[in-house]
C-alpha cells in the first residue's frame, strides 16, 4: 500500500520535521494527494505509473533514466538569496550569491503556492545534506514529479 496523505501532512518516523503545508500557506484541495517520504519500492511504482522516463538496462541492474530537456545540469549564476539583517554580513556576496529582494521573494513564493495548490497529486521528502553530523542541514523538497 502507498504511503499518501490526503488533506494533511502528519510526521513520519523518518522525519525530524514538525512544519505544516500550512506553515507555507499550501492548503491542500480535497481531492489532492500529497505523497510523503516514499519508500525506494513506492517512488519505483510512481515512477513507472506516471510514465516519468523509462527503465534502462545496465551491466548489473535496470535503472531509472529522465530526460531533464535542453536544461540540465548546475546552474551556478542562478543562486539567489533574500538580503535580511541575518545575511547581510554572514554571506560572501557576488556573481555566485546574489541578493533577492524580500518582496521579490514573497511574490515567487506565493507562484510557487499557487502552483502547488493547483496540482492533484505532489511529493514531499525530507532529508538532509552534509556529510558531517555536526554541519548537516534538514531539507525538504516539494516536487511535482516523483523524482
Amino acid at each position: 500500500m502507498l504511503r499518501t496523505l490526503t488533506h494533511r501532512l502528519t510526521r513520519h518516523p523518518r522525519s525530524t520535521f514538525t512544519a505544516k503545508l500550512s506553515d507555507l500557506s499550501i492548503k491542500p484541495k480535497d481531492n489532492q494527494t500529497v505523497h510523503y517520504n516514499l519508500s525506494y519500492p513506492e517512488i519505483q511504482q510512481h515512477y513507472l505509473k506516471n510514465k516519468e522516463g523509462v527503465r534502462v538496462k545496465t551491466l548489473n541492474d535496470l535503472v531509472n533514466s529522465i530526460d531533464t530537456g535542453k536544461y540540465t545540469g548546475r546552474s551556478p549564476k542562478d543562486k539567489w538569496l533574500v538580503a535580511s539583517p541575518e545575511t547581510a554580513e554572514n554571506v560572501w556576496w557576488g556573481q555566485v550569491n546574489q541578493r533577492m529582494d524580500p518582496v521579490v521573494f514573497d511574490q515567487l513564493a506565493e507562484k510557487c503556492v499557487a502552483h502547488f495548490q493547483g496540482l492533484d497529486q505532489y511529493y514531499i521528502y525530507d532529508g538532509q545534506c552534509g556529510a558531517s553530523l555536526t554541519s548537516q542541514k534538514r531539507v525538504r523538497f516539494y516536487t511535482e514529479y516523483v523524482w
